[in-house]
């Protein structure tokens, strides 16, 4: 089983409202409100996501983050802390190493922001009856 690291899911949710923006911009308190993630948090993700130029970020009283790309040009996999190399001494630890590091890119390569925001809204979908 996978576990994502704290920092890895609260980057993706950040990523997931504002794609659920459709162009416009949010207040990162909201989504602090929004997805109980902690502002300070927030605002550290969001000053490594404008650096990257993935999101804009514009501050004052009419300000907010917004999606500097379209959902669909966003990879997910570029979107994961790199992981910081292991100096195995283990044959078979680096092995290990080197297939999850395949599987890995292989499960995310093709993946964009605009699947996980597709699955988002997918699970949150009321069904619709006719009578």
């Amino acid at each position: 089983m996978f576990i994502m690291n704290m920092t890895d899911r609260y980057r993706l949710l950040l990523l997931i409202e504002l794609a659920g923006v459709s162009g416009g911009s949010i207040q990162v308190a909201e989504i602090s409100r929004r997805r109980g993630i902690p502002t300070a948090y927030l605002a550290q993700l969001v000053a490594d996501l404008s650096r990257r130029g993935i999101i804009a970020a514009r501050r004052g009283p009419n300000g907010g983050v917004r999606l500097a790309l379209d959902p669909g040009e966003v990879p997910v996999n570029d979107l994961f802390a790199a992981p910081a190399p292991a100096d195995l001494a283990s044959p078979a630890l680096r092995r290990l190493q080197e297939r999850l590091g395949a599987a890995w890119e292989e499960a995310t390569s093709a993946l964009t922001l605009q699947d996980l925001l597709r699955w988002e809204r997918s699970a949150y979908r009321q069904p619709e009856y006719v009578i």
